[in-house]
């Protein structure tokens, strides 16, 4: 891990474990600053992003547990005036449990120059995603992994729970969990935090460099997704044991499961499924041989922090990577772990080629997205696929021609030199792919799959 930390840049990095159920080792590197030299340790808390959306799922089911909210009933039973100005019907054909699962659809709608104010959450829906932002599909159609889902999840907990939503999670989830060094707000993480390199708001801009406390982005609506969930590897192991090993007093244990049970399978990802917040995956490749390992795993980033986990339920394993850059991973400390304190079951050949050029034609065709992206057409030419997207052109976008694949049904987009990935979706294996899919666009198909 020192080794992956030293060549990654960040200031600092922070790491704990988990063997039987028992924390066994908490260890931090490096400095609370670029421009701090005061030493970080195991209580220095980092944010922890879209890693923890198991907080996120352990509040809302404390709700339905206590008979305020339910999982499968429409929003609108719970918040009857709920509607989106561009759907008037979708609040009626959307779940808790889809927002949670993220198969909710809902287009990613976020503004981290606002405030850190509490009323930010439901004031940024009142003023802006309700009256303008949209689902980009039909709701339960596929996975994507979209910080609106969340965030919207999170409103409803705040509404129900008849409090900001950083009190429900330090009263509902740190505070009986005995995860003591965390909180919802940047201005209640104390002074030992480490800062990263990475995205900082300045006058109203942001400017990519090492990160100010003062100018740490932090806006009200995010909180639910992630954003500014500062904490340690240990708290997060605090928390996640719970979902290992459970605890009827805190939570039941079919409400735990439903957090780390197979709530969708990813059709472009084999072996792997998603829970309420976790991937739950099959297995994993190390030194060039699969590894059927069946285990939880998140990683998530914020604008100047990165932070990963996983666990091993049936061992009671778990390890959990903190760091203050944006946008790093830690693959291989996590490999190490896996290989030095993990019983590994032998390994098998690796799973069949994750590009297959055979497959190619079931994504040629016309699709479109009448809100955002509109006419795509979708060409093969050889062992590749080319792209045409006038309406984006039109915008001034500069589009790349070529994608860049990264398996046969997901590849790179590049659009004004930035990549975004696409996944290719079929309604089922071997039909012709029906949506063309990122977080922020989707192309459904408009020619019957006529090639």
């Amino acid at each position: 891990m020192q080794a992956e930390w030293a060549a990654s840049g960040a200031p600092a990095v922070s790491v704990a474990l988990m063997e039987g159920g028992a924390l066994t080792c908490a260890a931090a590197f490096g400095q609370r600053g670029a421009e701090d030299p005061t030493p970080v340790g195991p209580d220095t808390r980092f944010q922890l992003a879209g890693a923890g959306q198991w907080i996120n799922a352990l509040l809302l089911l404390r709700l339905v547990q206590d008979g305020l909210l339910d999982l499968d009933l429409p929003l609108t039973a719970a918040w009857p005036e709920l509607r989106f100005a561009r759907g008037p019907d979708w609040a009626e054909a959307l779940t808790l449990r889809q927002l949670l699962n993220q198969t909710a659809s809902l287009h990613e709608g976020i503004d981290l120059r606002r405030g850190a104010e509490d009323d930010d959450l439901q004031r940024f829906f009142d003023e802006v995603y309700l009256p303008g932002d949209y689902l980009m599909a039909e709701p339960g159609a596929f996975w994507s992994d979209s910080a609106s889902n969340a965030n919207l999840a999170g409103l409803l907990a705040e509404r129900a729970g008849g409090a900001p939503y950083a009190d429900l999670v330090a009263t509902q989830v740190f505070a009986p969990l005995h995860m003591d060094h965390s909180s919802l707000r940047t201005a209640q993480a104390g002074d030992d935090i480490a800062l990263g390199v990475g995205f900082s708001v300045v006058d109203g801009d942001f400017v990519f460099g090492p990160v100010s406390r003062e100018a740490v982005p932090e806006a009200g609506h995010q909180r639910p997704a992630g954003g500014s969930t500062w904490t340690t590897p240990v708290d997060v192991l605090r928390g996640l044991r719970m979902l290992v090993a459970g605890d009827p007093s805190y939570l039941s244990d079919d409400l735990r499961q439903q957090v780390v049970s197979s709530q969708v399978t990813l059709p472009n990802s084999p072996g792997v499924a998603y829970g309420l917040g976790p991937f739950l995956q099959s297995g994993r490749a190390l030194d060039g041989a699969w590894v059927p390992l069946a285990h939880w795993q998140r990683g998530g980033n914020s604008t100047a922090w990165s932070a990963e986990w996983l666990v091993v339920p049936d061992q009671g394993f778990g390890v959990v990577i903190q760091s203050s850059a944006y946008a790093l991973r830690f693959d291989a400390s996590i490999d190490a772990a896996l290989q030095t304190l993990v019983e590994l079951p032998p390994a098998e050949p690796l799973p069949e080629p994750a590009f297959i050029p055979a497959r190619l034609d079931a994504h040629v065709g016309r699709y479109a997205d009448p809100f955002l992206g509109g006419a795509l057409q979708v060409f093969r030419v050889g062992d590749g696929l080319r792209v045409d997207a006038p309406d984006l052109a039109a915008l001034g976008y500069v589009v790349d021609p070529d994608l860049v694949p990264i398996s046969t049904n997901q590849w790179w987009m590049r659009v004004n030199g930035d990549g975004f990935a696409l996944d290719f979706i079929a309604d089922a294996p071997g039909a012709p792919s029906r949506w063309v899919a990122n977080a922020r666009v989707v192309w459904q198909r408009v020619d019957g799959g006529a090639r």
